[in-house]
């Protein structure tokens, strides 16, 4: 039999949730995305059916085991055809994009990747790079405070690790991991690594002496965990924590980010975190002769995940589509600063299209309220916002390996209109 993209996706996928109880998978929110929903949204967010120029920028923030990439990476193929293949490939390379937490997924989303570009890379003229990142789309790694200088700090079990702030926004970290990469490899010591720091990175000929220092703390520790045999994966964990700074802005941000309470996850990283419901005016206001404190009324992840997404990823003029709950539209109170698309520093977003379907059992493993969010970065003063309420002829389960034409099949769909309240 032959392993196409399609019948990997479904073999790792279903691979993955087996491995990963669903205990957990829950309390993480992840919810792995039906084939046809996939497809639904990317018709949304393209206006397209088939069609995707390979030119366009794509990122998935929250990749799981790759189903949006195949997706996109597919069409890609197939829009471009037999013209110049080498520079199909390597334009996928350089638009298609995923983040993800998960170590596991991350690794069965590269090799999902790998298969869906599989028709090209006998054309690749140079060795593949997977653009798919461990790291947290919503909490880059934070910026030093005023005692701890101009460096950005990403927190480990190994403490943290300084990266000084210009070779990070100048895009040095790749030359700085091969020269890092080859002095561990020759047993080099750490007044090389100064020398070859200051012949390759021209940026600190005009920096002060203090990047050089950073840089050669960093080294020593990366060294001392070598010596240790615990060198591991340290330097590649640190570059991919950068990766969501370093990858500019997209044409088009897809993808179904976590489902789980904000006041579920550790405590520690909603206090380094909680300056973003600030920034985005997340928090609910609770209206006067309420008893209710607003600080106390659960508010879910995904609403930061689409304002942050959409003022950090998306292109102007693009596009987002993301899976999220019904309930962040009609909760009365935890939704309400949600609502209001806010972005900083005095703009707002705009709803494109909403599908409700609410009252489908879209995922196999769950009873929670689905709906599709098509988002534009440009702000808009219409009231009225279509909706698409979904419901099932039959049954409401969905079977979650079907195409979109099959899934519509069992739907019946009706065209309305939505107002703030």
């Amino acid at each position: 039999m032959e392993i196409t993209p399609l019948i990997a996706r479904d073999v790792l996928k279903n691979l993955y949730q087996r491995l990963v109880p669903r205990s957990i998978r829950h309390r993480l929110g992840e919810f792995y995305t039906p084939d046809w929903l996939a497809q639904r949204v990317v018709n949304q967010v393209t206006g397209s059916q088939t069609a995707l120029d390979p030119d366009k920028r794509v990122l998935d923030p929250a990749c799981g085991t790759g189903t949006f990439l195949i997706e996109i990476i597919s069409r890609m193929i197939r829009t471009a055809g037999d013209a110049n293949p080498s520079r199909t490939l390597d334009k996928i390379l350089e638009n298609v994009v995923g983040f993800d937490l998960n170590p596991l997924a991350v690794q069965a989303s590269k090799v999902n990747y790998l298969l869906a570009a599989a028709p090209l890379l006998r054309y690749a003229e140079a060795p593949v790079f997977l653009p798919v990142f461990l790291a947290d789309s919503v909490s880059l790694p934070r910026r030093g405070g005023m005692l701890e200088g101009n460096v950005y700090v990403f927190e480990t079990s190994e403490g943290d690790w300084r990266i000084p702030v210009p070779l990070v926004e100048s895009r040095y970290l790749t030359p700085l991991g091969e020269i890092i990469g080859h002095a561990l490899k020759q047993d080099q010591n750490v007044e090389w690594v100064r020398d070859e720091i200051s012949n390759k990175l021209p940026i600190l000929i005009s920096v002060d002496q203090p990047i050089i220092d950073e840089v050669s703390a960093l080294y020593e520790k990366i060294h001392d965990l070598h010596q240790a045999d615990r060198n591991g994966m340290w330097w590649q964990m640190v570059t991919n924590a950068f990766a969501p700074a370093l990858q500019g802005k997209f044409d088009y941000v897809v993808g179904n980010p976590p489902w789980v309470s904000w006041e579920t996850l550790p405590e520690r990283y909603r206090r380094e975190n909680d300056e973003h419901w600030v920034r985005y005016r997340l928090r609910p206001d609770v209206p006067l002769g309420r008893r209710q404190a607003s600080s106390n009324v659960p508010v879910d992840l995904s609403m930061l995940f689409v304002s942050r997404c959409i003022d950090s990823y998306l292109a102007d003029g693009g596009r987002l589509g993301f899976v999220i709950t019904w309930t962040v539209f009609q909760s009365e109170l935890a939704g309400r600063g949600f609502r209001r698309r806010h972005l900083p520093p005095e703009s707002s977003y705009s709803f494109v299209h909403i599908d409700d379907m609410s009252s489908l059992k879209v995922f196999e493993d769950a009873t929670n309220q689905t709906s599709v969010v098509i988002a534009s970065r440009k702000p808009t003063d219409r009231k009225r916002i279509p909706v698409t309420l979904w419901t099932g002829i039959q049954s409401q389960t969905i079977p979650t390996s079907l195409e979109i034409e099959s899934a519509t099949e069992l739907t019946k769909r009706r065209n309305l209109f939505a107002e703030p309240v």
